[in-house]
């Protein structure tokens, strides 16, 4: 009976190559020689000890079903052989023949994407205070859609009167007005 380690061989070289090749440099450096030798005896050594592993279990589970195997005539095996040596040579030519991943991006059909902006204007009054009250800040107005089919009920809001503003926003407390004079008392003769 021959050695049959083929499945355990594409095994340890699938995982050992996706350690190596798709792990292996996102937390490792790999530029640079001595970086490439660590790499190819890491992956070697990966792959041989997979393949020590996988091996001997393959072996058991091909010792149960060789008689079945033998009892297939020769030419149907052969045939079989071929059909998975062409199956897995058109794999290779689809995979080399196929266009790099930026072709593809850029062949595909753009999407319509709606996208919606909202503008606001914010319109800040600042009303002249004396040192005893606090300032006064009209609240953010909204900007309306020009096109407007119906009035909009809500009253407008009211907004300072110019000779209430100050100019550059800054505001002056105002100086405190002198008192008034008391009343003289009556003099009596």
């Amino acid at each position: 009976m021959r050695e049959k380690t083929l499945l355990s061989k594409l095994l340890a070289a699938g995982l050992s190559s996706a350690v190596f090749l798709i792990w292996w440099p996102r937390h490792y450096p790999d530029a640079g020689l001595a970086w490439l030798v660590v790499r190819g005896v890491a992956w070697t050594a990966t792959f041989e000890l997979l393949l020590l592993a996988a091996a001997p279990l393959e072996r058991r589970a091909w010792g149960r079903v060789a008689h079945r195997v033998d009892a297939v005539p020769r030419k149907v095996r052969l045939g079989g052989w071929l059909a998975a040596a062409g199956l897995g040579l058109a794999l290779v030519a689809v995979t080399a023949a196929a266009p790099p991943v930026e072709e593809r991006t850029a062949q595909a059909k753009p999407r319509l994407v709606k996208q919606v902006i909202v503008k606001r204007e914010v319109e800040r009054v600042v009303v002249e205070r004396t040192a005893r009250q606090p300032e006064v800040t009209a609240p953010a107005q909204v900007a309306r859609p020009e096109r407007t089919s119906k009035p909009d009920p809500r009253p407008a809001p009211e907004r300072a009167r110019p000779d209430q503003l100050k100019g550059g926003g800054e505001t002056e407390p105002e100086a405190p007005a002198a008192p008034e004079p008391e009343p003289e008392a009556p003099v009596s003769p």
